[in-house]
């Protein structure tokens, strides 16, 4: 039953499953590329001659009933025949993982779900997956960054709103520090988040939002913050329609 799941899922990826172990409680696959196919150089064109393979070690996301899965990825390596062409060697792409990398795309997949849903920390996501917390802390900061990068991640907002947490508390070196956390007010969903709480701060964060979207606002709920108030207002503000209300947290007057 391993053999076939497994057939299955790295077959999607163009690989070919040559083995299947159980290692002291750990799941160990073997992938590797079909042979047959013909390889040409990105760089001058020439059909690439080849060096073998070359064994790579990738953490993938925990098999069925949580088990760990180890996958050993036997990469093609290639050589361009041309002396004079500069690419040289290389070794085989897949989408199972990128260059250099110890977690699969699937691994990377399974961690940022977990870590959405609340189900587990950095370091516990860490410890499953077995890396080092600074690997998975990485693959997780490089994901959120595509995501966030992404067009359309969040929708329209009627009603958003604005309220700032203390992120360091002051010391005798250091002022207070404080994050604002932008919410759609409907649906309690938070839609950006940036540093500080000066009117300054949120209208950079505001100008660099689509214009389209800030548009679509047309109330903003604050707290009675100066910064906040004065930041809708002003005319740094401007992407913001002239007909924006205000309105206030009514924690805050109760």
């Amino acid at each position: 039953m391993v053999q076939d799941s497994s057939a299955v899922e790295f077959g999607v990826l163009g690989l070919e499953v040559t083995g299947v172990e159980e290692v002291l409680g750990e799941v160990v696959v073997w992938v590797q590329s079909p042979g047959g196919q013909a390889v040409f150089c990105d760089g001058c064109g020439c059909r690439a001659r080849s060096k073998g393979r070359r064994e790579v070690v990738l953490r993938d996301a925990p098999f069925s009933g949580g088990r760990p899965q180890r996958v050993v990825w036997n990469k093609r390596v290639w050589v361009c025949p041309d002396a004079r062409c500069c690419v040289g060697s290389w070794t085989e792409r897949s989408g199972l993982a990128g260059p250099r990398r110890v977690l699969t795309g699937r691994a990377v997949s399974w961690a940022v779900d977990r870590l959405a849903a609340v189900e587990g920390s950095v370091a516990s996501l860490a410890r499953q997956l077995g890396v080092a917390w600074h690997t998975m802390w990485a693959q997780l900061a490089s994901a959120a960054e595509r995501a966030a990068a992404g067009g359309g991640r969040v929708g329209p907002v009627v009603k958003l709103g604005f309220d700032e947490t203390v992120m360091a508390s002051a010391s005798r070196r250091r002022r207070r520090r404080f994050i604002t956390a932008g919410v759609d007010a409907d649906t309690g969903r938070v839609v950006g988040v940036f540093e500080g709480r000066d009117a300054a701060d949120l209208c950079k964060w505001v100008s660099q939002q689509a214009r389209e979207w800030v548009r679509a606002v047309e109330v903003v709920c604050i707290d009675p913050h100066e910064g906040y108030r004065s930041a809708i207002r002003s005319r740094r503000g401007d992407r913001l329609r002239a007909g924006t209300q205000i309105a206030v947290d009514p924690f805050r007057i109760v």
